[in-house]
């Protein structure tokens, strides 16, 4: 992530969208079950409205200062220093999981597929990953530069979702972002 984009993360402006906006629209009314694992949790700006919705979120990020922000913004979440990538948790762990803005941050295709894949692996049967990331476009090329941005299309996701097992995949775009809905049957 570049300057600007630790920055952002941290504003008001992505609270406001990310809350009130991208996660509503992500989430909707599915049933996240008690113990949601959430992706890419950076300061934890969207941790406390995931808190909200299940009794149990383990947070997970590579960046062991932004999960001291985690713990000061939502005390009940459990902060955990890692890799998405390679998700050190066991099998069928938890009832859900989200990613927030997050997969777009993930360096190469074989490594979100791999994010996917590990998703799943974690994820108790019936259990649903939800999430939206920006989609690629001129200003986020720009609000990135300096920064990984591998934005991935609304086909590309599918079938990435679909190639690692999930099922009830439903994928939609509004404005500049896609949001996806994938269950572990």
């Amino acid at each position: 992530m570049n300057r600007f984009h630790r920055w952002y993360c941290r504003s008001d402006h992505w609270f406001r969208l990310a809350d009130g906006r991208l996660l509503p629209w992500a989430v909707g009314t599915l049933p996240l079950g008690d113990h949601l694992l959430e992706l890419g949790c950076g300061p934890g700006r969207v941790t406390p409205a995931l808190a909200a919705l299940v009794p149990h979120v383990t947070s997970i990020d590579i960046d062991r200062q932004a999960l001291g922000e985690v713990r000061a913004r939502a005390p009940a979440a459990r902060p955990v220093a890692g890799s998405a990538v390679e998700l050190p948790f066991e099998c069928a762990s938890f009832s859900s999981a989200v990613a927030c803005a997050m997969l777009h941050h993930v360096a190469g295709s074989g490594d979100q597929r791999r994010l996917v894949a590990e998703t799943w692996r974690v994820l108790r049967p019936g259990g649903w990953f939800v999430g939206c990331d920006p989609l690629d476009g001129l200003v986020m090329r720009i609000l990135h530069l300096g920064g990984t941005f591998r934005p991935l299309t609304p086909g590309r996701l599918e079938r990435i979702l679909h190639d690692s097992g999930f099922d009830d995949i439903e994928v939609a775009t509004t404005g500049s972002y896609v949001r996806w809905r994938a269950r572990r049957v």
